[in-house]
């Protein structure tokens, strides 16, 4: 190599270590919002789910081809604004990196029950299988390789922790046909509360 260059091998090495060093950073940030999560009981509130949901969709960036669908209106929530903005764009995020096509929709519907809203984040990608409904939500759980999927295999578990503080649950929703393509993911959080 000429004075300036570097060696090919080198490259390969360096192109690794700089892979290992961003998947590290990802890996800190998320178990630092991992440990933050319900730090400040006060900070939960009454949220205008859709306004937040649109904002988790933007700060998704959603590759080309890619699409969220959301219904004209939702009912309001009470908790962490930004915990909920946090649940919504890893479920809406882990939608997309485990897609097995160029293009697909992630479908959010919600059900306003009694003192609760229940919200099923549903995609077209290959889905999860029964046998792994549990582990999905089990810190640094990844169900394919890194090299293939970036990610810290904390997202699941940062939902659960988050949802369940508040008072909801989240579970890998059980799909009506055997042979249904795409996962759906159920949570539940408390309404907003009367004024």
């Amino acid at each position: 190599a000429r004075h300036g260059e570097v060696h090919a091998d080198l490259a390969v090495d360096l192109d690794e270590m700089e892979r290992q060093a961003s998947r590290l950073d990802t890996l800190l940030t998320d178990l630092l919002n991992y440990a933050r999560i319900g730090q400040d009981p006060d900070a939960a509130r009454n949220i205008d789910t859709r306004a937040a949901l649109v904002e988790a969709v933007a700060l998704c960036a959603l590759p080309d081809g890619f699409t969220v669908d959301l219904p004209d209106t939702l009912p309001p929530v009470h908790c962490v604004p930004a915990e909920f903005g946090l649940v919504m764009r890893n479920l809406i995020s882990n939608a997309v990196k485990h897609h097995d096509g160029a293009s697909g929709t992630i479908r959010i519907r919600v059900r306003d029950e009694s003192g609760q809203v229940r919200f099923y984040v549903e995609d077209d990608g290959p889905g999860i299988a029964p046998d792994y409904a549990e582990k999905v939500f089990q810190m640094f759980s990844t169900l394919r390789p890194r090299d293939e999927v970036e990610g810290s295999g904390m997202g699941l578990a940062m939902v659960r922790k988050i949802v369940e503080r508040a008072g909801g649950y989240v579970r890998l929703a059980v799909r009506s046909a055997a042979d249904a393509r795409g996962a759906c993911i159920e949570l539940t959080l408390p309404a907003a509360r009367r004024i």
